[in-house]
């Protein structure tokens, strides 16, 4: 599996990272919404201007199709790839 990288509004390459462990996530990692919906991470935006979050694409199990949030609603946040601690 790979990192979910983005360019954001600058072209500076950012990772999605989990904001409770600050650990990057990858495609196919099962996460939670704030609601508890167990959804698969399928891909990302990094933000594309300085007041936006950036946004995740993920997929309900057994569904065809997918759905757009805003990486909060995962408990995500984009982040530098330089600014981050984990091992790139």
């Amino acid at each position: 599996m790979s990192f979910i990288q983005s360019k954001d509004f600058e072209g500076r390459i950012c990772v999605l990272i989990d904001q409770s462990t600050g650990k990057m996530l990858s495609n196919g990692d099962t996460v939670k919404t704030f609601r508890g919906e167990c959804l698969r991470l399928t891909g990302g935006r990094a933000p594309h201007k300085p007041s936006s979050e950036g946004k995740v694409w993920v997929q309900e199990p057994g569904r065809a199709f997918g759905a757009e949030y805003y990486a909060g609603v995962i408990g995500a946040q984009w982040v530098r790839l330089d600014e981050t601690s984990e091992e790139k």
